[in-house]
């Protein structure tokens, strides 16, 4: 990380804050799963992340970069978001569902791996324009955490 100024990660924390408080509020307990599950009709443990989770904090991890224009800033906003969402949904004792583990720390371990992926894409294609290196950087963490999720079943108590 390149001489992050303390009013980087200032920034970077209230990035991640804010996203965490807004999902939390636009998407409260069970909205989720309903959506994808009973209103979609898509199947997997993985989905909830792939499809709403993973974009939206991918979606603060870059604008926090786009904003700092610095490296390692999408991995403090994404670490930041993991980590306060846990707090809020402990504090406020949100109820979620029982078969995931939303705000566990395998969540938070699964958005550090996927914001690492967005760091490392980012740096790989350094010398290309915004939108190239965003789009492929919010892509390929994406698939990779869904992946990440589905396959491993992080965001469910069974096993293959």
């Amino acid at each position: 990380m390149e001489n992050l100024k303390k009013r980087d990660i200032i920034l970077s924390f209230r990035i991640g804050l804010v996203g965490a408080i807004v999902f939390l509020f636009a998407f409260p307990g069970f909205a989720i799963p309903t959506i994808m599950h009973e209103i979609l009709k898509l199947q997997g443990p993985g989905i909830v992340f792939g499809f709403i989770v993973g974009p939206f904090i991918i979606m603060c991890s870059l604008i926090a970069h786009g904003l700092i224009k610095k490296k390692g800033i999408a991995l403090i906003t994404s670490t930041i978001f993991a980590i306060l969402i846990s707090i809020l949904i402990f504090i406020f004792d949100i109820q979620m569902p029982k078969h995931g583990k939303f705000g566990s720390i395998e969540f938070v371990v699964g958005v550090i791996i996927m914001a690492i992926s967005i760091e490392l894409v980012l740096y790989l294609l350094s010398k290309k324009t915004k939108i190239i290196k965003y789009n492929i950087s919010a892509i390929s963490a994406n698939i990779n955490i869904s992946y990440l999720f589905y396959d491993f079943h992080i965001f469910t108590n069974s096993t293959k």
